[in-house]
Order: structure tokens, then C-alpha cells, then sequence
């Protein structure tokens, strides 16, 4: 059982981390969860405030950029080893994991059933209405010939955000000490 001091310590660590994301996050499209409203949990049956619910999603949409940068340079260097992008998109939703792996799954199943690549992956991008995705999927229409170097530089662009991402919270976290650590000296010298 967790004594009130506990509880409250965990509280102000909860707090700390929900203001740290939401600095983080300048950009946040339309549909995030609503501040103050409790939203179901990972956990069925717990409720989970508001704030809490928006740090966990920010943390997913970051994980799903990460990895959609990853995926992205996979369908390049498949692409530009030969492979039409049909079955590039098909052998990585076959062999790779994750959430961004299970929605290509869905993609693949849309083209099998007929629908042409370049409409697939657009009703992927509406459907999500993720602007990271939807650069990429911009940069699958037009040409074949210069595709590779579209599919590159759209994963080079998701790269660098992943990069100035963990660059950002690095350094918040070191301005974080780093104000802890004076604020320790100035009641040191206080006292």
C-alpha cells in the first residue's frame, strides 16, 4: 500500500513529465485528447485525467514518427534495389513489426484487394490524419524514375525531426537539473 507522501511525490513526478511533453509539443493536430476530460486508460476500467491521456499519446504519436522513419528508409532501400513499391510496401508489412508495421498490414490488404497503391496510401494518410505520414505519401505519387530520391528525402526529413525531437528533450531535461541544482545552492546559502 502507497503512504500520501508516496502518492504525492508520484503526483508532482506526473505533473512534471505532462508540463515536459507539453513543451515539447508545439504542433499537436485537432485530434488530441480533450484537456480536463478523463480518458480511458491502457488499463480497462481506469480512468485516466486528461493530461495524463495527452502525455501518453504524444509519447505514441513520437514512437509512430520514429518508427515511420525507419519503415521509410526500408521502402527505399527496397525500392532502389528494384522492387515496385506494391511489393516493397507488401514485404515490409510482412516482415517488420510495430503499430506503423500493423496499419502498412491494412494498406497491403486494401492493394490486394484491388485498390491502386497511390489511393491506398492516401486513404491511409486521411484516414490517420498524421502530417508526417502524409509527406510521405506525397512523396510516393508522381513519377517512378525519381522515386527513390522522393522516398529519401522524405525519410531524411522524419529522421531529422526524430533527431531534433530527442535533441529537445535532452536538453530540456538538462535545464531541468540544471535548475534543480541551483535552486539546491541558493537554499544551501540560504540556510
Amino acid at each position: 500500500m502507497q503512504t500520501r507522501k508516496g502518492r504525492d511525490r508520484a503526483q508532482r513526478i506526473e505533473g512534471r513529465v505532462v508540463r515536459l511533453v507539453d513543451v515539447l509539443d508545439r504542433d499537436v493536430p485537432a485530434n488530441r485528447p480533450v484537456p480536463g476530460v478523463m480518458t480511458r486508460g491502457a488499463i480497462p476500467g481506469i480512468a485516466m485525467p486528461g493530461a495524463v491521456a495527452r502525455a501518453r499519446w504524444r509519447l505514441n504519436r513520437r514512437r509512430r514518427t520514429a518508427e515511420l522513419a525507419q519503415i521509410v528508409a526500408h521502402l527505399t532501400a527496397l525500392v532502389a534495389l528494384g522492387l515496385p513499391l506494391r511489393h516493397a510496401l507488401a514485404r515490409t508489412a510482412q516482415d517488420g513489426r510495430g503499430a506503423v508495421v500493423d496499419d502498412l498490414a491494412v494498406v497491403d490488404g486494401w492493394i490486394c484487394d484491388g485498390l491502386p497503391t497511390p489511393d491506398a496510401l492516401r486513404r491511409w494518410a486521411a484516414t490517420t490524419a498524421w502530417e508526417d505520414l502524409g509527406h510521405v505519401v506525397a512523396a510516393t505519387v508522381g513519377p517512378p524514375c525519381d522515386l527513390v530520391a522522393r522516398l529519401d528525402a522524405a525519410g531524411q526529413a522524419l529522421a531529422q525531426r526524430v533527431h531534433d525531437d530527442r535533441i529537445g528533450v535532452a536538453t530540456l531535461a538538462a535545464h531541468a537539473v540544471w535548475a534543480l541544482v541551483v535552486t539546491a545552492l541558493v537554499l544551501a546559502l540560504v540556510a
